[in-house]
């Protein structure tokens, strides 16, 4: 997937985050856990494949910009490093 494509998708997960999250509200102002349970789930979801598709932008980035083996190394460590910090949050 190109990144401009990725980055679009991404934009319309987040204005989808932004609907669901006003859903939730009404969720919660109707006491409804179902709802709300429901609500968590496509939050989570969305927030995930957000997380995915950043690491793979930031990624590829990366590595386009790397020509040298050393390069693609110190590339390499910074991405796991992000990883580490993602799997911590």
């Amino acid at each position: 997937m190109h990144i401009e494509h990725r980055k679009q998708r991404i934009i319309r997960l987040l204005q989808a985050i932004e609907n669901e999250a006003r859903h939730m509200g009404k969720m919660i102002e109707e006491d409804d856990f179902q709802g709300q349970l429901e609500c968590l789930l496509k939050l989570t979801e969305h927030l995930e494949t957000i997380k995915r598709m950043c690491i793979r932008t930031y990624a590829e980035t990366l590595f386009s910009l790397s020509s040298r083996i050393d390069q693609v190394e110190d590339a390499v460590e910074q991405l796991l490093n992000w990883l580490v910090k993602l799997k911590a949050v």
